[in-house]
């Protein structure tokens, strides 16, 4: 559930502006009607191996109703035959028609589609296709969820002595820096992993401006900063949290999240003293109840996503087309003031283009095998 203010609004201190999923894994025991899917999934595979270029699928349901384009790897992956990749959803599926001692599919939930989505609605979009393409499902298993809640905290606040406070049942704890900025601490290993961050700077870094839709602000003020605290669980901490099945991790999301911020590790003041002269730090206690479950949809995130793609490709077209166009001034030996305009640029282009003998056939044809890299499915 998304918890966020109007654009353009103050955002105040310890301000809990989102919460959710971030990640999520899920094993599933399928059994197969036949093998169809897998006789069309080796022959994508084996045409991978020999073009050694991108190949892209289609699954279909039966009834029509939805489609998922991918791009199948020339290789499987621990056991499972087949990975198949696409923007929103990464499936590893196993090469056996029954249920065995490991699970037929894997399934990865990208951060962007939790968000644009929603996590419930991400989840039921991609077991109506598997069921829709001729798969029963025995069980669905969550291996790996990142729970994360979204906190606003004063900048002078944000500084590494922020560890010197934090009470766990983990050993392990470290500081990260990016260069000299502290960016955030990382908290335990192995089935349960605190991660606390500038999800601001972190957002700016892997071009998700899509998060500030979510978080319902324009842009984050300079005297702030937006810290993610983020709890990673894998399929061994689940299963000691009494989560077995999806059913059990959407009624014990929040129970799960309090006892991760409450027994399992809190911020206390007075650092040094016995935990029975300790409170829990105030920001810390509108961490504890700023769970609010899984998140609803944000369909904003969508346009902003391409956005973010487009812009890059543009930059990098900016950049390879401005070199062409220097060597052919080069070419040329015209005075180093020559001054050209993008339409002259762009000329230059295609008239290379021309002479590797890239015909317009050539131009729809990469351009539909890359499509699928950019396809975002809509629910």
């Amino acid at each position: 559930m998304t918890n966020s203010p109007p654009a353009k609004v103050n955002i105040s201190d310890y301000q809990i502006l989102s919460s959710g999923i971030d990640t999520f894994y899920l094993s599933l025991d399928v059994t197969w009607n036949n093998e169809d899917i897998f006789n069309y999934l080796e022959t994508l595979k084996e045409e991978a191996k020999i073009s050694d270029k991108e190949v892209s699928g289609i699954f279909k349901t039966n009834d029509g109703s939805q489609e998922w384009i991918f791009i199948i790897k020339p290789h499987g992956s621990k056991g499972f035959a087949f990975i198949l990749i696409s923007k929103d959803y990464t499936l590893k599926i196993g090469k056996w028609l029954k249920p065995q001692s490991r699970p037929n599919i894997l399934v990865e939930i990208r951060s962007e589609t939790l968000w644009r989505m929603g996590t419930k609605a991400a989840v039921e979009w991609m077991i109506r296709l598997i069921t829709g393409i001729g798969a029963s499902i025995k069980s669905i298993k969550p291996s790996r969820v990142d729970f994360c809640v979204d906190i606003v905290l004063p900048a002078e606040m944000w500084t590494e002595e922020i560890k010197d406070y934090a009470v766990t049942r983990a050993k392990k704890k470290d500081t990260h820096d990016d260069g000299a900025a502290f960016t955030g601490i990382s908290i335990g290993r192995g089935s349960i992993l605190a991660r606390i961050y500038d999800k601001g700077k972190e957002i700016n870094l892997s071009k998700k401006p899509w998060m500030l839709d979510v978080w319902g602000i324009d842009e984050i003020p300079i005297d702030k900063r937006i810290v993610r605290v983020e709890n990673q669980l894998r399929r061994e901490a689940l299963k000691s949290l009494g989560i077995e099945k999806l059913e059990d991790l959407y009624e014990m999301e929040n129970r799960v999240w309090v006892y991760l911020t409450t027994s399992w590790l809190k911020f206390q003041d007075r650092p040094g003293t016995h935990h029975n002269q300790r409170e829990t730090l105030e920001w810390w206690k509108i961490v504890q109840g700023g769970y609010k479950g899984s998140q609803e949809a944000t369909p904003a995130v969508r346009h902003k996503a391409f956005k973010v793609d487009k812009r890059r490709l543009a930059q990098q077209m900016y950049g390879l087309m401005t070199s062409l166009q220097a060597a052919d001034l080069e070419e040329k030996s015209l005075d180093e003031n020559h001054t050209v305009t993008l339409e002259d640029c762009l000329q230059t282009f295609i008239r290379e283009l021309i002479n590797i003998e890239k015909s317009p056939e050539d131009l729809n044809i990469v351009i539909k095998r890359k499509r699928p890299k950019y396809r975002r499915v809509i629910n």
